[in-house]
């Protein structure tokens, strides 16, 4: 049981490592240059990204700055272990 903890805590913090020399895609979880955890929701002529909180709240904000965000986790890996 112990063993199975700390496997599963290693994974978890794998998958929050942030992914190096990448910009986000629509459905990433990055955080942003101050700090805030979102998700990417849309990107607009590829130049805009537009960011929502991960959990709770409607509001939206924007980044033109993409390389201000480091991608936390990826959509697909989302998909595959929420």
């Amino acid at each position: 049981m112990i063993r199975d903890d700390r496997s599963r805590r290693a994974q978890s913090a794998a998958a929050e490592a942030p992914v190096i020399g990448a910009l986000a895609g629509v459905g990433d979880q990055v955080t942003d240059a101050q700090g805030f955890r979102a998700i990417v929701t849309d990107i607009r002529g590829g130049t805009v990204w537009v960011l929502r909180p991960v959990a709770g709240g409607t509001s939206r904000w924007e980044t033109d700055q993409p390389d201000g965000l480091t991608v936390v986790r990826r959509r697909a890996d989302r998909i595959t272990d929420p």
